[in-house]
This record gives C-alpha cells, structure tokens and sequence, in this order.
C-alpha cells in the first residue's frame, strides 16, 4: 500500500531529471505506459500490480519445474535397478537411502545432491 501512496503523490510532481533520460525509441513506450499508469485508480493499479505479481509467480514456479525435471537425479538413468539391488546382501545406509527414493546408488550420492538442498525439492527430502 505504501508503494501505491508513494506512487500516487509521484502523479503530482514532475521529475527533475525527466530531461536526463536518453532512452531512445523506447521513451515513447514508457512515456505511453507511464501515463496509463498514471490515470488508474488506486483500485485498478493495486489489481494491476496483484496480477503481476501473480503472473511473475507462476512463472519462477513453472522455471524452478523445469530446472528440477532437468536435474541429474530425475534422468532415467538415475532409476533404482532392484532387481539388480534386491540381490545385494547388504546396502548400506546411504545405498538404502537411495533406493527408498527409487535411484541408483551409484548415480544419486548425498555428496552429489547436498549442494541443491536450498533449491530442490527432491534434495530437500533426500
């Protein structure tokens, strides 16, 4: 809200450096998206930016999506083989904790998935 207000009372005034500005073709543009801005309501303006907000959301969601199918850990080659693990006589404990989550040991380490713990969500859980 306080942007909003600060916004507004930027409507009453004009910038001292608006005749620094060296922007090109793209001082219309802005010029143009300026004043639109401008002539909204508070109202429509907070739904403006609400929306933004939203749509920017989304988007850092599907990226982060698309970052994590693309990790080492989600490749097919990174599936557990069990048929090749149940014979095993013994797993240790960070081969028993890959294949609870489905990998292959040899693929997924904790020593490989330890620097994506802040930004995977399998890594979280691993």
């Amino acid at each position: 809200m306080q942007n909003l207000l600060s916004f507004n009372a930027a409507k009453q005034q004009k910038s001292p450096h608006q005749h620094c500005l060296n922007l090109g073709g793209d001082y219309t543009l802005i010029k143009a998206l300026q004043e639109e801005l401008l002539a909204l309501s508070p109202e429509d303006l907070n739904a403006r930016l609400t929306a933004e907000q939203a749509k920017e959301r989304q988007e850092l969601i599907e990226k982060a999506d698309r970052e994590e199918k693309a990790r080492f850990f989600n490749r097919s080659s990174a599936n557990a083989d069990f048929s090749h693990w149940s014979k095993a006589t013994y797993w240790t404990l960070d081969e028993a904790i890959a294949l609870s989550f489905g990998k292959a040991p040899e693929v997924v380490k904790w020593e490989s998935v330890q620097s994506l713990v802040g930004v995977s969500p399998f890594a979280f859980q691993y």
